[in-house]
């Protein structure tokens, strides 16, 4: 007759006092049992035995959501006011309409006009040319915008006869 086999108990590695901290820490904190084994081992390193461990005693999982986080004040850094926060669009149209410049000539007059500069950088022509004209995929093109791309076209038109009468 043959008895029946127990089933083989499987070794953790781990003594009482480990495996009872590992269990405080899956009940006690809600950590997975790989959390639980890596805090353990992370206070051992630090010195701390599981035995100061056990005595010690630790937060629940409910007290740590219980607790907010205090805000931490929010502190705005100073700015100087002389930088200016956006271009000066209507600085561009004038120059524009009644300077009669083109969007590279308005780049690159940024020096002399401190609405196309904001702070060290100057505003680009391919900017000026979206403030001017607009763009389709940019929000689209205003009635405004629109008589500008006329008025740009009527230029070109002139410059491309003179052109060719010289």
């Amino acid at each position: 007759m043959t008895t029946p086999q127990e089933p083989a108990k499987t070794t953790t590695g781990w003594n009482d006092q480990q495996e009872q901290v590992i269990a405080m820490y899956q009940e006690k904190l809600g950590m997975s049992r790989s959390n639980a084994i890596r805090k353990l081992r992370g206070q051992e390193l630090r010195g701390i035995t599981p035995a100061q461990i056990l005595a010690a005693p630790s937060e629940t999982k409910l007290k740590q959501v219980q607790e907010k986080p205090k805000a931490k004040a929010k502190v705005k850094p100073a700015t100087p006011k002389a930088t200016v926060e956006t271009y000066d669009k209507e600085l561009v149209i004038r120059l524009f309409e009644r300077d009669n410049m083109t969007p590279t000539e308005i780049a690159a007059a940024a020096d002399k006009y401190a609405g196309l500069r904001k702070g060290n950088k100057k505003i680009s022509a391919v900017y000026i040319g979206r403030i001017l004209w607009g763009q389709q995929n940019s929000g689209g093109v205003s009635p405004e915008q629109k008589e500008r791309r006329k008025l740009r076209d009527e230029r070109d038109a002139k410059a491309k006869k003179e052109a060719e009468a010289k």
